[in-house]
């Protein structure tokens, strides 16, 4: 199921799905794989530093809280239902990345986002500073204590968006429309 490379003295997972989940936790000197999936795995609270993810990673309800150092992750990131608060801003996200209901309160300064963002049931209430979002960015529900909101401060500097920006008919981020974007609402 896996394969070492001595040249880099890291195990190389080539099938995700449930058979990755002993193999990160048996503490192997894992470091890159193509797909992980540990969906409700709540038995997993930590990924190991410098971890590269070929394809999809999966920790959605998982109990991982933190992402780890230097991630990688060149496919899809759900990290839907998690206690994640924050992502790290040394960390790589090239696909889709799906955050909703999780505790996640702030976007990195200076972060690229290389596929589309779906940011809502969150704690994110304000934008961070020279943020880029290369495909959608679907926005919607902020919480604000135990209430959800459509609230949002959209006076960051520099959001750059490459797809469409879609949210709910309520949202203040309607207001981005007098600033050059084009909002698809629902």
């Amino acid at each position: 199921m896996f394969q070492s490379n001595p040249n880099k003295k890291s195990i190389v997972y080539h099938y995700g799905s449930r058979n990755s989940s002993p193999l990160v936790n048996s503490g192997a000197s894992l470091r890159k794989i193509c797909d992980l999936e540990l969906t409700n795995r709540r038995d997993f609270t930590k990924l190991p530093d410098n971890l590269t993810v070929e394809g999809e990673l999966s920790i959605c309800g998982s109990g991982i809280k933190k992402l780890p150092k230097n991630l990688i992750v060149k496919g899809v990131f759900n990290m839907t239902y998690t206690g994640i608060t924050e992502l790290p801003d040394d960390c790589f996200l090239g696909g889709d990345v799906y955050t909703g209901s999780s505790l996640l309160k702030k976007l990195p300064n200076n972060f690229i986002f290389h596929g589309s963002l779906y940011l809502g049931d969150t704690y994110v209430k304000k934008f961070s500073d020279n943020l880029t979002i290369k495909g959608t960015f679907e926005l919607f529900k902020v919480r604000t204590g135990y209430e959800l909101s459509d609230e949002f401060d959209i006076n960051a500097v520099n959001l750059v968006v490459g797809g469409q920006i879609r949210c709910h008919k309520e949202s203040s981020l309607v207001n981005l429309a007098f600033v050059g974007y084009r909002i698809n609402c629902y």
